[in-house]
Formats: C-alpha cells, sequence, structure tokens
C-alpha cells in the first residue's frame, strides 16, 4: 500500500519483531545496543501468567525511559521516528507499521504476538 503521508501510523505505538533491529540499525548506521538504548522502550502484554515483553520505537519525550508505563500506551505523543508526518525509517519502518493501515481499528501485528515471537530474546535484557 502505498503511504498516504497522513502520519496516522506513528500515532500509536509500533511493535518491532526481533529482526527489525538489524534492519534498522544498519539503517541508521549504528550498533543494535545503541539503537535500544538512544530510539526503542520495552512495551509489554500481560497474560495471566507472565509479561510478555517487546520493543517499540519511543516517542517524543520518552529521553532515559526503559520501559513503558501502563499510561504510556495511551499516550498521544507521536513516535520518534515521526517528522513531517513521514516516517525517517520508512524504508525499514518496523513491522507493527509496515502492517499498519490507515482507517484500521487494530493492528494486524499484535502485541500479543509481538510478545510471543520476543520470549527469550537476548536483547530483551539490553533494554531493561
Amino acid at each position: 500500500m502505498e503511504c498516504k503521508q497522513c502520519g496516522k501510523c506513528c500515532q500509536h505505538p509500533c511493535a518491532l519483531e526481533p529482526n527489525d533491529l538489524e534492519k534498522i540499525s544498519d539503517y541508521l548506521n549504528i550498533t543494535i545496543e545503541e539503537l535500544i538504548d538512544k530510539y526503542l522502550i520495552l512495551d509489554y502484554w500481560m497474560t495471566t501468567e507472565e509479561s510478555l515483553y517487546y520493543f517499540t520505537p519511543k516517542r517524543v519525550g520518552d529521553n532515559g525511559t526503559k520501559i513503558a508505563s501502563f499510561s504510556w500506551a495511551f499516550s498521544d505523543k507521536s513516535c520518534m521516528f515521526l517528522e513531517n508526518n513521514l516516517c525517517k525509517i520508512h524504508d525499514v519502518k518496523p513491522r507493527g507499521g509496515r502492517e499498519w493501515i490507515c482507517g484500521m481499528e487494530e493492528e494486524p501485528y499484535s502485541k500479543h504476538e509481538a510478545g510471543m515471537l520476543w520470549k527469550g530474546n537476548k536483547y530483551l535484557e539490553v533494554g531493561k
């Protein structure tokens, strides 16, 4: 689908899948650890047994925050990669943003699915 440059896809948290780390860090010419530290935040999906963590881009003003608070998901601040209604990393946009289509009620790549894909990933410890 062609981008309409409306910026709506960047007004909500979009989950990365594990292979997005390498794509985005290579695109920005930084290490995965630098990407996590500077641009990403851990969000989570809670089940009755556990919290499933996954990375999502920080939002404007998230400096120093490592793990999203409950209220973070309801913030109206945009993704830090959004500039003039364009994604600065559009060519390597995270899966949650790539699959989101304007007007959708729910993301096709759910937080639960993201948490399951990230389960046990070594980079989750870097983000905490």
